[in-house]
């Protein structure tokens, strides 16, 4: 979506007038062959690391349970990559735009988008170095636990995250960078993607009566943008796309349905519609002609030095490398689920209590055939379990990634809207952009103590309900109490849920309305915020995860004082890894893509407000009750979930 919305709003008619259209219908088809493409190779990646490990494996009782996942990874890459160049000089090879030849456009794209399939591959390396249980971090927060008890345990965990989102950051960063720099070679896509982000100006015109200023202004802009106001602002859609077609296979002669759209108008806005038709014919402005020589000669040199085509290809590189993550996304999702299956096996073969039941051994070796070993088969499931939880926190960072690389193509597609509203206003010395960087960070703190807090309250409500109605010296669990405790926690969960949702959705509406560019400083602070917040999370709560377990598996030290540590560490970081860090994606996704509507809602009223004599802008008003609505639900995401204190 962000790339699409990009490449219409910055392949545009005044950079191509001929080919605009041409040239975004292969870029779109280009992203989807792609896409397709990439997702096959994805699928003939499994069956090539199948074979390998059937071959590699077969017999073995005891191997590495990362291995085959990380083959798979970097077997996926590898094809990705290689189909990528390949399909691009197919689809792009020797692209001819406005009588130039790009004949390095196909290799330079198919770079920028290998920039983020490296970082699918090369984020879960960087990643398992603190989570992995044979990684020094985990190692090093069970020895901290050993001597230290729970308290160390936690303040280990917190320094893995803390170090694991710097170099992760870097690593996005680098990738990002390199991106940046193809954009910008000769004949690249940064030369092809142009735009006037803010409008021309001249201090001599907006001196003139406005009625020579009005009519100049919307001749400029009819010679800008291939589309008569006047016209536009008096027909309806299908009348509209009619002309606009016609005037661009004309070049501005007469036609049908601009003939009848004209017989439609009164004496005066026919005579404007029809310079501005006439102005998009020859390339001037009619009333600015009939101007005084030096008057005229001075507006036309102010509007040359403001007219200025601003090269935004760099931005659509960030969303090619956002691209690039998810043409990975089918491998990704599939060591992501690798986590939860054998986490599960291993508590279903802990709750069934096989091993116990009389004459089990007798009956699996009469109906399957062999004899079954029940410690080493609970080993098995431990160590896998412990190569699942790597997984699952190798998966977070590059979904977390693919969202704020994806959403600063989203957020520039916003700077364009404004751009061509003449409302952009972004300097680092404007207080509304320094306010919205705030407000962002802010947010996304509010975001983690909500999602952590409707977990705490769940938790405690589950805990009571069991020490007050189930009998914990049982040795089979029971049914009933088991849906009882699932029923309290998803109440909760759902609660909490919809105090965040109608939240965010009221703080969205309410920033944009107020300022669209404190708007934009906003959604770039909760991108930024949020990246740091979910890899720390998601990999301090990895390490714990993966301490507990190495001590479980490998140390085979279960009901000691060092076991019960690292539990409580397991215990902290699965609200940090499995419920705020993964959240932060969609939260991301949601504030920039409902950002987009919403802006172009605000702008619509300020523009209103703005043209229209006596028109109200009633945005800071709406903006007002929204932001009302927010600060509610936010008292309620905290207050209205504590848990209540003991009479």
């Amino acid at each position: 979506v962000a790339l699409i919305s990009f490449i219409v709003l910055a392949v545009t008619e005044r950079a191509y007038p001929n080919d605009y259209e041409d040239l975004q219908a292969k870029l779109i088809v280009w992203i989807f062959a792609m896409r397709f493409l990439m997702d096959f190779m994805s699928g003939i990646s499994y069956f090539i690391n199948q074979a390998i490990s059937v071959a590699k494996y077969k017999g073995k009782k005891e191997f590495d349970f990362e291995e085959p996942l990380t083959r798979l990874i970097w077997i996926a890459s590898i094809l990705c990559i290689s189909t990528s160049y390949i399909m691009s000089w197919l689809l792009i090879g020797g692209i001819t735009i406005g009588g130039k030849d790009y004949n390095n456009l196909w290799w330079q794209l198919a770079s920028i988008i290998s920039c983020g399939t490296l970082a699918a591959v090369l984020i879960p390396e960087f990643t398992k170095v603190f989570t992995s249980s044979h990684s020094k971090h985990v190692h090093e927060i069970v020895i901290a636990s050993r001597e230290g008890g729970a308290s160390l345990t936690i303040l280990s965990g917190l320094v893995a995250g803390n170090f694991s989102a710097l170099w992760n950051g870097l690593l996005i960063a680098g990738l990002m960078g390199a991106a940046f720099f193809v954009s910008g070679m000769e004949g690249g896509i940064n030369e092809i993607m142009r735009v006037q982000l803010v409008k021309a100006k001249s201090p001599a015109l907006e001196k003139l009566p406005d009625n020579v200023k009005l009519p100049i202004h919307k001749e400029l802009d009819a010679i800008q943008n291939h589309k008569s106001p006047t016209l536009e602002a008096n027909a309806d859609d299908k009348t509209r796309d009619a002309i606009h077609k016609e005037i661009m296979a004309s070049k501005g002669e007469k036609s049908a349905a601009r003939e009848a759209a004209l017989a439609k108008l009164d004496p005066a806005k026919r005579e404007a519609a029809l310079k501005e038709l006439d102005a998009i014919k020859v390339g001037n402005s009619p009333t600015l002609g009939t101007l005084d020589p030096l008057v005229r000669n001075t507006i036309e040199a102010e509007i040359r030095s403001t007219t200025v085509l601003v090269g935004v290809g760099s931005i659509f590189a960030f969303g090619l490398v956002a691209f690039g993550f998810l043409c990975m996304g089918p491998v990704n999702i599939a060591v992501d689920s690798y986590g939860p299956v054998t986490d599960n096996a291993q508590s279903i073969f802990e709750l069934a209590q096989t091993e116990n039941i009389p004459g089990i051994k007798d009956e699996i070796k009469r109906d399957f055939g062999f004899d079954p070993d029940f410690h080493q088969g609970k080993h098995y499931l431990e160590a896998n379990d412990s190569a699942g939880n790597t997984f699952k926190a190798t998966a977070k960072p590059v979904l977390i990634g693919t969202a704020v690389v994806g959403a600063t193509t989203m957020i520039f597609a916003i700077i364009l809207l404004l751009g061509k509203a003449d409302m952009l206003h972004l300097s680092l010395t404007d207080a509304p952009v320094l306010l919205g960087f705030i407000c962002g960070g802010a947010v996304i703190f509010w975001f983690c103590g909500a999602s952590m807090q409707a977990v705490t309250t769940g938790a405690y409500r589950a805990v009571e309900f069991i020490k007050k109605n189930m009998d914990l010296t049982k040795t089979e669990a029971d049914l009933e109490d088991s849906k009882t405790v699932v029923r309290i926690c998803t109440e909760y969960a759902q609660l909490g849920m919809w105090n965040i949702f109608i939240a965010l959705m009221s703080f969205t509406l309410a920033f944009a309305l107020f300022d669209p560019n404190f708007f934009v400083a906003y959604l770039i602070s909760i991108a930024v915020f949020g990246l740091f917040q979910a890899i720390y999370m998601a990999n301090a709560g990895g390490s714990w995860d993966n301490a507990k377990k190495y001590v479980e598996v490998d140390l085979k030290e279960k009901n000691t004082p060092l076991h019960e540590a690292t539990v409580i560490g397991d215990t902290v970081g699965d609200p940090f890894k499995d419920t705020t860090s993964v959240a932060l994606n969609p939260i991301i996704k949601f504030s920039t893509l409902f950002g987009l509507l919403a802006v172009e809602i605000a702008i619509e009223i300020k523009e209103h407000a703005r043209d229209v004599v006596g028109a109200l802008d009633y945005t800071g008003y709406v903006g007002v009750v929204f932001l009302a609505i927010a600060l509610v639900f936010v008292w309620r995401s905290f207050y209205a979930m504590r848990i209540p204190p003991k009479v």
